[in-house]
């Protein structure tokens, strides 16, 4: 039976945290595996869960950043687009409406795209529609449950910004997170997956490489950090960690990803979490 979601209630104590990672602990330490394709989602293997393998994209795809990139990621939809189900552009009123919670305009790349087909990631009328903006919590909790979102509560301390759903993912989800962007206007895109141990990384350096990802490159192939080895994105994804994530490239309880290695990820874990005395060794085995 499912468990009734727990009431909203304050961070949990050492002890009680110390519980639940012990009884969700899987059996293997391992990096989330990818989900499903973009929009168009690829076909998962029909008698396994292991993860999707794709091929690498094209390294001068990887290489771009911005409206260029965009550009490429509409004429490729555009080609293998059903042509029964054409685009829904929003109208140059309708996206000059939009904005980031704190009233600055949304990222070029974003309007760009919008311009070409909507997203459902949108809230209010047909004729003036707003983006769905959340904290994190408000989006666990609408995305998936309140217990969920209770689980996850420690993360809503660090990623303190209103966050923007975007498609794909099952027991995982795709957000914009409304932070500082970068030198391209840029704000970062994580995912957080709830398979196992609480986890959310940071898998784009903004809007332009999540919707060129699966259109004119395949990114994500095998886990949701894929991006942080290309050499040129890296950079981009690590001012983001920097300044939006507390330096984190992913978190979770148990081995969490630090620009700075494991030194680094212990003591920010430490102000996220609180002393991590009243928790087993076990708990942080790959602090190093």
């Amino acid at each position: 039976m499912k468990k009734k979601p727990k009431a909203k209630q304050g961070l949990p104590k050492a002890a009680a945290k110390k519980k639940k990672l012990a009884a969700r602990r899987p059996p293997e330490k391992r990096k989330p595996p990818i989900k499903t394709g973009k929009l168009v989602p690829a076909k998962a293997p029909a008698t396994t869960k292991a993860p999707v393998k794709r091929k690498a994209g094209k390294v001068e795809v990887l290489q771009m950043r911005g409206t260029g990139l965009v550009e490429l990621a509409i004429a490729a939809d555009r080609e293998r687009r059903d042509p029964t189900h054409a685009p829904k552009p929003l109208t140059r009123a309708q996206i000059a409406q939009l904005s980031m919670p704190d009233g600055s305009e949304i990222p070029t790349s974003l309007a760009q795209w919008l311009a070409y087909d909507t997203l459902p990631i949108f809230e209010g009328s047909k004729t003036a529609p707003r983006l769905k903006w959340r904290s994190f919590v408000e989006m666990m909790a609408e995305e998936f449950d309140d217990e969920t979102a209770a689980m996850y509560a420690d993360f809503g301390k660090l990623l303190t910004g209103k966050c923007l759903v975007l498609p794909d993912g099952s027991d995982s989800r795709r957000f914009m997170y409304a932070g500082k962007p970068d030198a391209h206007g840029e704000y970062p895109i994580f995912i957080v997956d709830t398979d196992e141990l609480p986890w959310v990384g940071l898998a784009y350096p903004g809007f332009d490489a999540y919707i060129a990802d699966g259109r004119v490159a395949d990114v994500i192939t095998d886990t949701y950090m894929d991006a942080w080895q290309h050499d040129h994105w890296a950079p981009h994804l690590e001012h983001h960690a920097r300044t939006n994530f507390g330096g984190f490239k992913a978190l979770d309880y148990q081995d969490p990803e630090h620009v700075d290695g494991g030194p680094a990820a212990k003591s920010a874990m430490e102000q996220i979490l609180g002393k991590l005395s009243d928790l087993s060794p076990e708990d942080f085995d790959n602090f190093g």
